[in-house]
């Protein structure tokens, strides 16, 4: 099937390099009236905000203390830190309780 018209209009014209002016349609509303425009507006999401809470505390927080976090990297790195469960967990449900 060939279709060399459209509406009487060849194909050909549609792909060349001339362009045609394009007549601008504005919607905005009339000059005498001034836009204000709207401000901006960011929702932080509550990971974020967690995010932030974090930063702040390492950044304000004390040295790392090497004596404590020796033992522990060495623990880690030879598999014999033993995490206790129970600690945890209880850890969690407090943080999450004294979040709120």
């Amino acid at each position: 099937m060939k279709i060399s018209k459209i509406r009487g209009r060849a194909i050909g014209g549609v792909y060349s390099d001339k362009s045609a002016p394009v007549e601008s349609r504005s919607t905005a509303e009339p000059a005498s009236k001034p836009s204000v425009p709207k401000a901006d507006n960011i929702e932080l999401s509550r990971e974020s905000r967690l995010m932030q809470k974090a930063g702040k505390a390492i950044s304000q927080g004390e040295e790392i203390r090497l004596e404590k976090v020796q033992p522990l990297a060495t623990a880690v790195k030879e598999n014999t830190y033993e995490v206790e469960p129970r600690k945890v967990a209880d850890s969690i449900i407090a943080n999450l309780l004294t979040e709120r």
